[in-house]
């Protein structure tokens, strides 16, 4: 468990360094995991399994300043949410042989 907790403070301490070298440019930031809670499906919004997917990070998300936070993992297309200034949107493909691709869309992009 350590070693995830070091890993989790690692990326932190990157996704926060990067956002104070570059504070005049456009920020997206792009994580495999869920950045909140907000994020998960309302069927798994209270599973004791949530913390392999997500962090809870919405009060970092409300003064971090990016335009937009990109995730996946979860197989779950949540609709774009905004933590302060930030969108934080999702695409996800998800397994297709037990069709979870229903909400994806293959023309989403974003304009930054």
């Amino acid at each position: 468990m350590a070693d995830c907790n070091k890993l989790h403070a690692d990326s932190l301490h990157f996704i926060k360094k990067s956002l104070n070298d570059f504070p005049s440019l456009p920020i997206v930031v792009v994580t495999h995991h869920l950045p909140s809670g907000k994020c998960s499906s309302p069927a798994h919004r209270h599973s004791v399994l949530n913390e392999a997917f997500s962090t809870e990070l919405s009060d970092f998300i409300h003064d971090c300043g990016a335009l937009f936070w990109l995730y996946g993992h979860s197989h779950y297309n949540q609709k774009p949410l905004q933590i302060g200034k930030t969108i934080l949107l999702t695409n996800q493909l998800g397994n297709v042989l037990q069709n979870e691709h229903s909400d994806y869309n293959p023309k989403a992009y974003i304009s930054v």
